[in-house]
């Protein structure tokens, strides 16, 4: 049976394989090799000093104030506590038939659609979806519930900034700090660079440089960020590096240290790599490097040699350094998305799409669709509900989910799935619609998608389904 299991929505748009929202492993040593070896260092909390740290280390959003209209994380627990009893005046409740109305007071299932913008990502627990607007060039949160029912409305549209921003990546877990990409000028050139947004001072700042004398204009290639832990205070993503200003490193941003850490690569010979994201507390990050490898083939007896994306995982040790592991045993393929928790880990090999544990064992194929590479752009907490799409070569079809209760847990079209969870009115979905994100019990899921002559679409799809 699935149960509150997933929203989902549908969108068609030639897009990059850069599109993604993850987190890792919960790094309890699984993954990381031995950990006397060393790397470079800054002063980043291991996972045992946050437990001690985690009330005064750098939670950017505890001394603000709350914005109007949009309920905080407390507020949030608070306005459901009662939704499932009704008191009778006669000092007796009865519970009420809960089968239509779910955690986020949603009658559902159902799906809706926003014209001229794009939803990128959804909060973990789903009451708030952050995108872009094409009209308006910036970024923007809006309440989950008030799409659903004013789906023409832009009254409680929170706009971010005069800033034009391409890509939101994250949030802390208070929801007021927000991590994107913007456009940028550096050395006088544009460019996009990372940046996080402080909801209650309406201010963004940019993280700037690992690096005094990094030559970004000779491939703008600025900070880029992926993934930020739940209190705020690290940042993970790609950044050039003054030995190679035209390759991507992996970093690890400290916010209230001002300092950084270049992730270190599997291989000796430091391939371009890409940060896809990180766990709730960065002590995983994960991503792939570009390289030629090689491995022995299934006879063990020869060396293969290839070329292309190796799934990468990098675990924080005690020292508070970082190692980097191949996922698997055998690459290429990519990571692009895990449960908060980091217990579960999703990507490909370019064919089928994976589901790893944290130690690296797949423990569910989810198979494919048609299309060359699956790619999983989101993954539920406890791993049950796996969402994203298949690429062409030309741009994203065959969006899927993959449910462990639903068709033995293998890829199912995303459209048949909502038809089968009572989903009647898919409006312009269609195949090409991306599905991005899934909150973490995996009732709300967001995407994109265009119809017409380019002109964009946000969705949202929340499915309280029961077999």
């Amino acid at each position: 049976m699935m149960r509150n299991t997933l929203g989902l929505v549908v969108i068609f748009v030639l897009v990059s394989c850069g599109l993604v929202w993850g987190c890792g492993s919960d790094g309890e040593g699984s993954l990381g090799p031995d950990e006397d070896d060393t790397t470079p260092s800054v002063a980043l909390d291991t996972p045992d000093d946050k437990e001690d740290d985690k009330e005064t280390d750098g939670n950017l959003g505890d001394d603000t104030e709350t914005k109007p209209g949009l309920d905080t994380a407390t507020d949030k627990a608070t306005d459901t506590e009662t939704d499932s009893e009704v008191d009778t005046g006669e000092g007796e409740t009865n519970d009420t038939d809960t089968d239509e109305v779910n955690s986020l007071g949603i009658d559902g299932p159902v799906y809706e659609e926003v014209m001229g913008v794009w939803f990128k990502t959804v909060t973990k627990d789903g009451t708030l979806i952050a995108g872009e607007d094409q009209n308006a060039g910036v970024g923007f949160l809006v309440p989950t519930k008030d799409v659903i029912e004013s789906p023409y409305s832009r009254a409680t549209f929170e706009y971010l900034g005069a800033k034009t921003v391409r890509e939101i990546t994250g949030f802390a877990d208070d929801d007021n700090i927000v991590l994107a990409s913007i456009d940028l000028v550096v050395d006088g050139s544009n460019m996009d660079g990372g940046a996080y947004y402080d909801r209650t001072t309406k201010e963004w700042t940019v993280l700037g440089a690992p690096e005094e004398g990094i030559d970004f204009d000779a491939c703008r290639f600025y900070p880029n960020p992926a993934g930020i832990s739940a209190d705020g205070n690290l940042i993970v993503g790609s950044t050039a590096t003054l030995a190679s200003a035209c390759r991507y490193s992996g970093f690890v941003y400290n916010v209230k240290t001002d300092s950084w850490i270049i992730l270190p690569t599997v291989g000796p010979d430091g391939p371009s790599l890409k940060v896809q994201g990180c766990n709730e507390d960065a002590s995983v990050i994960f991503g792939w490097e570009q390289r030629d490898a090689e491995r022995l083939d299934g006879e063990g007896s020869e060396i293969v040699h290839y070329g292309g994306r190796v799934p990468v995982l990098w675990t924080l040790q005690k020292d508070g350094t970082y190692k980097a592991q191949w996922l698997g045993q055998e690459p290429p393929g990519e990571v692009l998305s895990c449960s908060a928790d980091g217990k579960f880990i999703a990507g490909s090999d370019f064919q089928h799409g994976k589901v790893w544990n944290s130690s690296g064992v797949v423990v569910n194929d989810i198979g494919k669709l048609e299309g060359r590479a699956a790619a999983p752009f989101g993954i539920s907490d406890d791993g049950s509900v796996v969402i994203g799409s298949h690429l062409n070569g030309v741009g994203y079809i065959s969006p899927f989910v993959a449910h462990e209760d639903y068709n033995d847990g293998k890829m199912t079209l995303i459209n048949e799935y909502f038809k089968d969870a009572g989903i009647t009115d898919l409006k312009n979905f269609k195949g090409g619609f991306v599905p991005l994100a899934i909150s973490s019990d995996g009732i709300v899921v967001v995407g994109i998608g265009s119809i017409g002559m380019g002109n964009r679409l946000g969705w949202v799809a929340v499915v309280d389904y029961e077999e």
